[in-house]
């Protein structure tokens, strides 16, 4: 019901390790994946689920530039995926300038 799903490999279990803060009704405040959770982020969240609210608006924001992966870090950055391909886009964006251009000045 949390999301979290395991998958079989032979006769074990593999699954992300991770906390899951929630409120004494049961909605989740906030995910921690990994084994090594900041004490205040981990401090915040529990006061949040003892006054029963879930989790700010900016950590939800902020967390939208992140994602998880297990392998690189806790969490990397997804943003650099997009300016990666802004990059791309723009250095394409050059060279079909530069190409036009010379094929306009070789005409004139």
């Amino acid at each position: 019901s949390l999301g979290l799903r395991p998958r079989r490999d032979g006769a074990a279990f593999e699954h992300i390790p991770g906390l899951v803060v929630v409120t004494a009704r049961g909605r989740i405040v906030r995910y921690f994946f990994g084994v090594d959770y900041s004490a205040r982020d981990l401090g915040r969240a529990l006061e949040r689920a003892g006054e029963g609210r879930l989790g700010a608006i900016v950590d939800a924001a902020l967390l939208l530039c992140f994602r998880y992966d297990p392998r690189a870090a806790p969490h990397t950055a997804a943003v650099l995926g997009l300016l990666r391909g802004l990059a791309a886009a723009s250095a394409a964006a050059l060279a079909a300038f530069v190409v036009r251009s010379l094929r306009r000045e070789r005409r004139a």
